[in-house]
């Protein structure tokens, strides 16, 4: 999004060969840009969580919240 901001006016972003969302770069940072959240379901008779956090940690560095 950094390159876009500085290189375009407008931007199209496109799912499935269907723009879902047009704008200028703040517009669309300012509506879409607020983060995202992941949900992770884990069997606990195979998993504990020491080794959710561990792979969290791995996978999402300093970006995960328990």
């Amino acid at each position: 999004m950094d390159e876009a901001e500085q290189l375009c006016d407008q931007i199209a972003i496109m799912i499935n060969g269907r723009i879902v969302c047009y704008g200028s770069p703040s517009y669309l940072m300012k509506t879409y840009g607020g983060g995202y959240e992941v949900t992770i379901t884990v069997d606990v008779k195979k998993s504990s969580r020491k080794e959710v956090r561990r792979m969290m940690e791995v996978y999402l560095p300093g970006q995960y919240r328990l």
